[in-house]
């Protein structure tokens, strides 16, 4: 009887630990985060992004297999677009076509702002998307444009 009782402990334990092991997040954006996703600043900033990568001398370029082009420009010459104090990574532009076979154009600026990791895609529709890591929580905001927003925990895409 003893064993059997320990038996079912030790079954009932083991249950209950593995319930326990599921994380629980909070995917609903907080006034604070609604807040850091506003692009009005990128939405001022669109044409002049654009004018500046026609006017720069690219570092790099690739040309991949699915006919997409990705050229990479010098980042310290895009740091007015960003937050003050923030640094900026990487920029690049894109040039590919759509699902109608039209040219589509982007520019990604990658940046840094104390502990966020920012991605804000300029697309030549006017499209604004605009993308934070906070490094410290793990959670990821986006902004679409003023049209959709999403919240996750990059634990979630494992």
């Amino acid at each position: 009887m003893r064993k059997a009782y320990i038996l079912l402990l030790i079954i009932v334990i083991a249950i209950l630990g593995a319930c326990g092991n599921k994380e629980v997040y909070d995917n609903e954006l907080t006034e604070n985060e609604r807040i850091s996703l506003n692009i009005d600043r990128e939405k001022s900033h669109m044409d002049e992004v654009f004018d500046l990568i026609n006017e720069l001398e690219v570092e790099d370029s690739k040309e991949l297999d699915n006919g997409m082009t990705i050229s990479t420009y010098e980042p310290a010459e895009f740091v007015r677009f960003v937050l003050p104090e923030g640094w900026v990574n990487e920029v690049t532009y894109t040039v590919g076509k759509d699902s109608d076979n039209n040219e589509v154009e982007s520019v990604a600026i990658v940046y840094t702002y104390r502990d966020h990791n920012i991605i804000v895609d300029y697309f030549s529709e006017g499209f604004i998307r605009k993308a934070i890591l906070n490094q410290e929580t793990g959670y990821v905001i986006i902004n679409e444009n003023d049209e959709n927003f999403s919240k996750f925990h990059r634990d979630q895409l494992e």
